[in-house]
């Protein structure tokens, strides 16, 4: 009853989460100045642990974040509730899952959590395994009834959030029948995620380079993984060799292959075109790969699209072209490469100070 000490359990957040007091917790306490055996001590003498922590976690969350299987087996013992939640919903499930703590994510599923539950943002713990890339966690998740079908808030799903660089584990998720047309809010398909992902995975590239190289375009291959940048259609390439349409555009149109100019992605966009996505698309505004390669100043891009009969006089709807747009944003170079005419600097070899050839 030491006011002074009431004091600090309140500085520190140590309440019961529940509403019938809001009095301090002796187990959070504990828990915050890290004394193992006043946490043993309070459990056994039978101190709720449904309590919310300073950091918004559950004593069973904290543990689970932390991958403390031996705190977490503690915890349960003790009586813990798995589906007792900490802030924005979060589960210890979840929690473990995220961090990729597989034993953790085991030992609470032996124990009852849900795998199916959802944060308030709609995330279950497959997301959160997904996103993170935690392929060991997920592989525990579904073997024990984790939704595939299951998509949060904005509409994506596991296999969506894998995609953003996790090339390995959305090769599990689609063995697993994880269904790669699904789109999100915006309608953006899995193959738009994938194009959209900033990193790939080496390990993954360099099984699937082998297998072409035994028989499916090895020399243009091998030569393609000596570029860094083609780590980024791990992904892709995964997910076009399952036939997934490369044309899927989002609501407005806008296809994976004008996703991969305007972030000047050279390799994905030749990828993509490969597999049959169209040069000349045009969004529901007109944009085409070309018009977004040409705005953001992509010339590697630019001089691929034009070389694979991309067409340079196709308008947008206010009447625009790409190299319009090129000129607007401030590259001339592209402006005058777009416009038909020859850069300044594309003189013949050989040619003499002043522009004239001897």
């Amino acid at each position: 009853q030491n006011p002074a000490v009431q004091g600090a359990f309140r500085e520190h957040g140590a309440f019961t989460s529940s509403a019938e007091s809001g009095g301090p917790s002796p187990l959070a306490a504990a828990i915050e100045a890290n004394e193992a055996g006043s946490v043993r001590a309070l459990l056994a003498e039978g101190e709720r642990t449904e309590i919310l922590l300073p950091d918004g976690k559950t004593p069973l969350g904290r543990a689970a974040a932390e991958g403390d299987l031996e705190a977490v087996r503690l915890y349960l013992a003790a009586g813990a509730d798995p589906a007792f939640s900490g802030k924005d919903g979060e589960t210890p499930l979840m929690l473990s899952a995220q961090a990729g703590h597989e034993e953790v994510v085991r030992a609470l599923l032996w124990c009852g959590a849900d795998p199916n539950a959802r944060r308030t943002d709609g995330r279950a713990a497959l997301m959160l395994a997904a996103a993170a890339g935690r392929i060991a966690a997920a592989r525990v998740l579904v073997e024990r009834g984790a939704d595939l079908r299951a998509a949060d808030a904005r509409g994506m799903t596991a296999l969506a959030l894998a995609a953003s660089g996790h090339a390995e584990l959305v090769a599990y998720l689609l063995d697993q029948g994880a269904d790669a047309r699904v789109r999100d809010g915006l309608g953006r398909a899995v193959l738009f995620h994938a194009v959209a992902a900033e990193v790939g995975s080496p390990t993954l590239y360099s099984r699937l380079a082998k297998e072409s190289d035994e028989g499916h375009g090895a020399g243009s291959l091998r030569d393609k993984q000596r570029s860094r940048k083609l780590e980024q259609g791990d992904t892709v390439r995964l997910l076009l060799s399952r036939q997934v349409d490369p044309n899927a555009g989002d609501r407005a149109g806008h296809t994976p292959l004008m996703e991969s100019a305007r972030r000047g992605q050279v390799a994905v966009t030749r990828l993509l075109i490969s597999s049959g996505a169209r040069i000349n698309a045009q969004s529901r505004s007109g944009t085409t790969a070309l018009v977004w390669a040409a705005r953001e100043g992509r010339r590697e891009v630019v001089d691929l699209l034009l070389s694979l009969g991309a067409d340079p006089e196709l308008t947008k709807r206010n009447g625009l072209r790409p190299c319009d747009y090129a000129a607007r944003r401030g590259h001339p170079h592209l402006a005058r490469r777009l416009g038909g005419e020859e850069p300044e600097d594309a003189q013949p070899s050989g040619s003499a100070a002043g522009g004239k050839t001897p």
